[in-house]
């Protein structure tokens, strides 16, 4: 392909291969000026209108949802931030701790949704991986995490996970490039030597910093609010970790936290000195073995829906999960991997679940930069135009685009 970089603007391509003959057919939060983040409907329509989201935009065109039904098609949906914006706003003048967040969408590590449904399985995705690599290039893991980026805000693939979970944020229901605008704002109003931006900076700061800062990128009114209640909620639960570590050393009472499970009195004793010299460590997730409990974890968190969680653990702990955003949703649906009406949590629950674990990282890339680059599987795309009819697209014979503008008599 002509790109150079992987989607998430990390990495780079391999060398292309022959294309393969096709077979398959198919906590206390601290008090911040709340009221100023509540947002206002027509505010709202305005920055959707420029963020340029084409999540909730897709989805209405294909699946002609309402507003509430997208709230459970997509993770951390607008309209799922604006109503906690709100509750925020009506309870400003007297602060409790949070209650559990409400999860649109309840995930089943063991079964999938359509357990009839034949596909994705180890063949077809085999067949579509050389495929694409065939006509985009070979996508390959890096050996290690780089340095956080200054230009790309990207989906996770950076050491910190607290810094891999807030980028991925910025770039939620927006465009790379509004993302990166966002993270540019950032690290120009909290900027810091190491980790390129100062989070605990940012949560001391009042909400309209935070906004003055990201408001280039879009959404800026509900994301500074989410933002603020994340990191508030990262930093009392470590005070309360750390104090319950500290309390089992004296009375010698096992903690009941998550993540310290096989952990020695020496590591318990280091992550007290951690958490003192870092309230926003987020490094004891990497202690939970089990990939879907911490998935459990990261999902309670404001602002962290499926897709968000999918990506830290995929580029920033490096495990598999097969993380489905816009893109990846789309071609899932087109391939018959998931069934048309599958929204993108049952997208993923389904498809993490059959798709190898070797192949989750390269396909997750490779279907965002086909959903980019080929004209006719792009979501913006007319069927029946001069480029439709002169383009030509690699992955032809296994898909079906469902969307009435892509019909040849369209």
């Amino acid at each position: 392909g002509d790109w150079e970089n992987l989607p998430h603007g990390l990495g780079r391509l391999g060398p292309r291969v022959s294309k393969p003959a096709t077979s398959h057919q198919s906590l206390v939060p601290i008090k911040t000026e709340s009221k100023w983040v509540a947002a206002e409907a027509e505010h709202t329509k305005e920055e959707v209108k420029k963020s340029g989201l084409e999540d909730a935009k897709e989805i209405d065109q294909v699946l002609g949802l309402s507003n509430r039904e997208l709230n459970d098609t997509i993770e951390a949906t607008l309209d799922d931030m604006i109503s906690e914006a709100s509750e925020t706003k009506k309870s400003a003048t007297t602060p409790k701790a949070p209650g559990k967040k409400k999860q649109q969408y309840r995930l089943d590590y063991k079964n999938s949704p359509y357990p009839n449904h034949p596909l994705p399985n180890p063949d077809a995705c085999e067949e579509v991986h050389l495929i694409l690599v065939g006509e985009h290039g070979a996508v390959v893991q890096p050996a290690t995490i780089p340095p956080p980026s200054r230009e790309v805000a990207g989906c996770g693939e950076v050491p910190d996970i607290l810094d891999a979970i807030l980028r991925t944020v910025l770039s939620a229901n927006t465009s790379m490039g509004n993302s990166n605008k966002a993270l540019a704002g950032l690290i120009a109003a909290f900027p810091h030597e190491d980790t390129i931006i100062d989070w605990n900076a940012v949560r001391l700061a009042a909400v309209k910093c935070v906004y003055d800062a990201i408001k280039c990128g879009g959404l800026a009114n509900v994301k500074s609010s989410q933002i603020k209640k994340l990191l508030d909620i990262v930093f009392q639960q470590n005070i309360d970790r750390r104090a319950a570590l500290i309390e089992e050393e004296k009375t010698g009472i096992p903690a009941e936290l998550v993540g310290i499970e096989g952990l020695t009195k020496q590591q318990k004793a280091e992550e007290v000195s951690r958490i003192a010299k870092n309230p926003l460590t987020l490094d004891w997730i990497f202690e939970i073995k089990d990939t879907s409990k911490v998935m459990d974890e990261l999902i309670k968190l404001p602002a962290v829906g499926i897709k968000t969680a999918s990506c830290v653990i995929l580029f920033n702990m490096r495990r598999p999960s097969f993380a489905v955003d816009t893109h990846v949703w789309r071609l899932c649906r087109y391939l018959g991997w998931a069934p048309v009406t599958a929204n993108p949590n049952q997208t993923f629950n389904h498809c993490d679940l059959r798709v190898p674990d070797h192949l989750k990282y390269a396909l997750h890339q490779l279907f965002i930069c086909h959903g980019q680059k080929c004209h006719r599987c792009n979501a913006k795309t007319n069927a029946g135009t001069s480029e439709w009819n002169n383009s030509i697209c690699v992955l032809e014979q296994l898909v079906t685009r469902m969307e009435a503008k892509k019909q040849p008599d369209y």
